[in-house]
């Protein structure tokens, strides 16, 4: 049982972590969309220190000391209310392009028809992440706790009102350090909003996840039973029948957690693939050093690449032929071997299954480069690089028209930029920026930031105009 000191110390560690939450909460911050999370967090560790206390006061009375369990309960919350705080660490970075926030902000809103906060940070791994705190405030069983503070904070209007009634979710970028003022890595967004969709999704997702695991298990059964004689061969001490059993069931978990994990990712290369084209493999290139081995939780790049070319082939013919993208594509390399025989099954039914598997959910993702007639693209795609060429913004043939919603115009923006950077064209502009490719590159980035702003302006200046209210992000 925890003795009184104990239960002593744990409150004054509740009590630390809840004064700097709010220390990091009430600094001067260059922008407040955290807020809520740190709101939310202090709401959770406010309900576990009530908890504490009242569980002692009554062991008190009954003169004994708290159920360790419960102790065990509330220290773990503490942990795990510490790890949650600790992502949004690193946010407030004068390294990090704040200009780009209210634009992906904005792309999320309308992807997910929810109001979103997109939250850039500074990823302490070379990686770009994302991570959704509302889901994780659910994954913990705290989703009471999503809230603002007090109403007494915010001016008494209806708009708070309805804000608190609804609190928008947030978004934590995982951004890499070295990168920190790159604009175009951003594409890589469309990857992580596409972990977005497989969480609304989820029930077709799990679907699909059912069939390639009743196929992995079926269709390859004698390799899988290979595979588990290795493991009763090192075994000892039980019965054939037993060990047998027990290896059978481990290789099913086993196959059902890469599965999953490989599903996720996959689905969001190609969500990426529809929402950017390879642009997506572009900035993809720049984080994956190598061509990454698969593991529990990623596919090897080679079948992810290989996945998104065939996917790509399929749905953007054109797109795909353009030579400027051919590097992309290399297949000249020696892709790394399957770490063992269950790895090398599994990837040979995400191979030959999984696109078709997809296909009906990803039809559901709206894309503009497949919205668009392949001479229209073709021609927009030009004017956007004239206007690149002139160092103005790219946004500005967009405006002409109006058959694309402004929020897809964004990914069309982000596949122009990186058509230019892989292009004969980015010479010319390295040879303006004094033959230094990184500040062409930064030049480049710059036009695409003030292209996304002015985009977004231009959309919320129209909701203006329809009479809805936008939603601010």
């Amino acid at each position: 049982m925890p003795s009184p000191w104990q239960v002593q110390c744990l409150l004054i560690r509740m009590d630390s972590l809840r004064n700097e939450i709010l220390r990091v909460k009430n600094k001067d911050r260059p922008y407040t969309e955290t807020d809520i999370v740190y709101d939310s967090l202090v709401s959770v560790i406010e309900s576990r220190r009530d908890q504490l206390i009242k569980a002692n006061a009554l062991a008190v009375a009954k003169g004994t000391t708290i159920d360790q369990p419960l102790f065990n309960h509330r220290a773990r919350d503490l942990e795990t209310i510490f790890k949650v705080f600790s992502y949004t660490d690193r946010v407030d970075s004068p390294r990090i392009p704040f200009e780009i926030l209210r634009s992906l902000s904005w792309v999320a809103n309308q992807l997910f028809d929810e109001r979103c906060y997109a939250v850039v940070r500074l990823e302490p791994q070379y990686n770009y992440t994302l991570l959704s705190c509302r889901r994780e405030f659910e994954r913990h069983g705290w989703s009471k706790y999503w809230r603002y503070a007090d109403a007494s904070e915010l001016a008494k209007t209806a708009a708070d009102d309805a804000i608190r009634a609804h609190p928008p979710n947030v978004l934590l970028l995982g951004f890499p350090s070295p990168d920190a003022g790159s604009t175009l890595v951003h594409a890589l967004a469309a990857h992580e909003f596409g972990h977005e969709f497989a969480f609304k999704w989820q029930n077709d997702i799990k679907a699909v996840k059912e069939s390639l695991v009743a196929e992995i298990t079926q269709s390859y059964n004698d390799d899988l039973q290979e595979y588990l004689l290795g493991l009763i061969t090192r075994r000892e001490g039980e019965s054939r029948d037993d060990v047998t059993e027990k290896a059978r069931k481990y290789i099913f978990a086993v196959i059902d957690n890469i599965t999953t994990n490989w599903l996720r990712e996959i689905f969001s290369d190609l969500v990426a693939a529809r929402l950017v084209g390879p642009a997506f493999l572009a900035a993809f290139d720049r984080i994956i050093i190598g061509h990454g081995k698969a593991g529990e939780t990623h596919p090897s790049a080679a079948l992810r690449r290989s996945l998104v070319r065939r996917y790509l082939t399929e749905i953007l013919p054109d797109v795909i032929s353009d030579p400027t993208w051919t590097h992309l594509f290399d297949d000249t390399f020696t892709p790394a071997k399957p770490p063992d025989e269950i790895y090398k099954v599994i990837e040979k039914v995400f191979d030959t299954t999984i696109i078709s598997a997809l296909g009906p959910i990803l039809d559901r993702v709206k894309s503009p480069l497949i919205r668009l007639k392949a001479k229209e693209f073709a021609g927009l795609l030009v004017a956007m690089e004239d206007h690149i060429d002139h160092l103005a913004t790219p946004s500005v043939p967009l405006v002409l028209g109006d058959k694309l919603p402004d929020a897809e115009k964004f990914w069309l923006l982000m596949f122009a930029a990186w058509h230019y950077r892989l292009s004969e064209k980015f010479k010319t502009l390295v040879k303006i920026c004094g033959d230094n490719s990184v500040k062409a590159e930064e030049v480049l980035g710059n036009l695409l930031l003030h292209a996304l702003l002015s985009l977004e302006l231009r959309a919320r200046w129209h909701d203006r105009l329809r009479g809805g209210v936008p939603n601010v992000a």
